[in-house]
């Protein structure tokens, strides 16, 4: 699928036959000479008025998404012969009158996920979905109802006990870096934590941020809610499972073979940012008044994102906007993880030791149950998380844009007998349609690059094809 803005569709010729549209206000001149036009997304584009006319020269639209707009007035006003082709349409949070009489027979008002995609071979050829696949499993929430003695034997993991757990002891010596986020951003206090904040990404990769700019009360709502989400009936979060052929929605990710060894926890993954990439069915769909409070979160969180990278940029000496203009405008994307109480939990785990593959993940533990443990030395080491604190870490993008200098770390998350555990995790990657390599200020005759040059889109495509396992695909791009 082509997302466009108005000023593209200037090269576009009458042969293309599906598109998007966004941030557009107003329809352009030129949307009436892709005469071959057969899908059409315009849906969250601040469209005021009465429908377009550009759109009654469409005569071969058959799906048509026009949601969340502010029009207003008769629908065939406009319309014209596009009613004779017309299949889909989607009206929602518009204030537009109906279409009556015979024409209205031929028109099914419905959503995108309902839509039957073979009708339109090309949007099925074209669509390509940059979170990848992953292959579908049953839900562990359901299967942990069941009040098991055993778990089955897929979900049996004991190869995870071969690295020792810290003791509590050291564990209270031994812990992540905080760091303050008002003293990082104060002309005071600014060098001295910008220097821990240096350590924090060399030593361990991850750190615990304090002080931040994001409201508590947005943090408790957002805990709130991702709980009842979790807590929706099956038939409602049915409505929000992967699909075969894409990974976003509930389920598991990374799942690549039939007979690989399983997670015990369940996930709801989904792209946030920027919103032309969102799966119709997934955020639009949200129940309300979740998918308003995440709305405002994942603004907030992009904006916290962005300030810690440049802080990054700033302790790593690179060029001043060259940090910014990697990951500025890049993909946010968040992932609710569930992991149920387990009978067995010296045998099983709750995620498989990884280490992210985006740039930056900012985790919120939403219930006070522990169970995130980071790789340090050889040994596991369990996180205890602060009040009203966000937990940090590097991801593979990261060390790779660093050139080595900051450490994406194994990490794993680790599953309890008695009671559940939630965490919600924000991911940011750089911009979709660029390389990925070491930034070139920090590429020296003493320091050569360390990493192979990647398409992003090749990065994530890779990415996605493999199960997890430790940092064996950033290896693969090591010079």
């Amino acid at each position: 699928m082509l997302h466009l803005r108005a000023s593209d569709l200037h090269y576009l010729s009458g042969d293309i036959s599906i598109t998007s549209l966004f941030r557009v206000g107003v329809i352009p001149n030129e949307l009436e000479n892709l005469s071959k036009l057969e899908y059409l997304d315009l849906h969250q584009n601040s469209i005021d008025g009465k429908v377009p006319y550009q759109l009654g020269m469409l005569t071969r639209l058959k799906y048509l998404d026009i949601r969340e707009n502010n029009l207003h007035g008769p629908i065939l006003d406009e319309f014209g012969k596009v009613v004779n082709s017309l299949e889909v349409l989607d009206l929602e949070s518009n204030r537009l009158q109906g279409i009556s009489g015979e024409k209205k027979n031929k028109i099914r008002v419905i959503s995108f996920f309902e839509y039957n995609i073979a009708q339109c071979k090309a949007m099925e050829e074209t669509i390509k979905n940059p979170s990848g696949t992953s292959l579908l499993v049953p839900s562990i929430q359901e299967l942990a109802k069941k009040n098991l003695s055993t778990i089955p034997q897929r979900y049996t993991q004991p190869q995870h006990e071969d690295l020792v757990l810290i003791s509590e002891d050291v564990n209270s010596i031994l812990e992540i870096p905080v760091i303050d986020m008002q003293s990082l951003l104060s002309e005071e206090s600014g060098s001295s934590e910008l220097d821990k904040l240096n350590l924090a990404c060399k030593q361990w990769g991850f750190f615990q941020l304090i002080n931040h700019s994001v409201s508590p009360s947005l943090v408790e709502k957002v805990k709130l809610e991702v709980q009842d989400f979790f807590n929706l009936p099956m038939s409602e979060k049915k409505k929000f499972w992967q699909s075969p052929q894409h990974m976003e929605g509930f389920g598991q990710a990374f799942v690549v073979s039939e007979d690989q060894k399983l997670d015990w926890g369940d996930l709801f993954f989904m792209t946030t940012l920027p919103k032309h990439l969102r799966m119709p069915h997934l955020f639009p769909q949200l129940p309300l008044p979740f998918r308003k409070t995440l709305e405002l979160y994942s603004q907030e969180l992009i904006n916290l994102a962005m300030v810690v990278i440049e802080q990054m940029g700033k302790a790593l000496k690179m060029e001043e906007t060259e940090i910014r203009e990697i990951f500025e405008d890049g993909i946010q994307s968040m992932r609710m993880n569930y992991y149920p109480p387990c009978p067995q939990p010296e045998k099983a785990i709750g995620l498989t030791p990884h280490s992210d593959g985006g740039g930056l993940t900012i985790l919120l533990q939403v219930s006070e149950v522990e169970g995130l443990q980071v790789r340090k030395d050889g040994m596991w080491i369990p996180v205890k998380p602060l009040p009203n604190a966000f937990i940090v870490n590097i991801g593979d993008m990261l060390e790779i844009i660093s050139n080595g200098i900051y450490r994406s770390v194994e990490h794993r998350a680790v599953v309890n007998t008695e009671k559940e555990r939630i965490s919600f995790a924000t991911f940011l990657t750089s911009k979709h349609d660029g390389m990925l390599g070491p930034a070139p200020s920090l590429i020296t005759e003493e320091t050569p690059a360390r990493f192979k040059k990647i398409e992003l889109k090749e990065f994530l495509k890779n990415l996605f094809a493999r199960k997890l396992d430790g940092k064996s695909y950033l290896d693969t791009l090591r010079i």
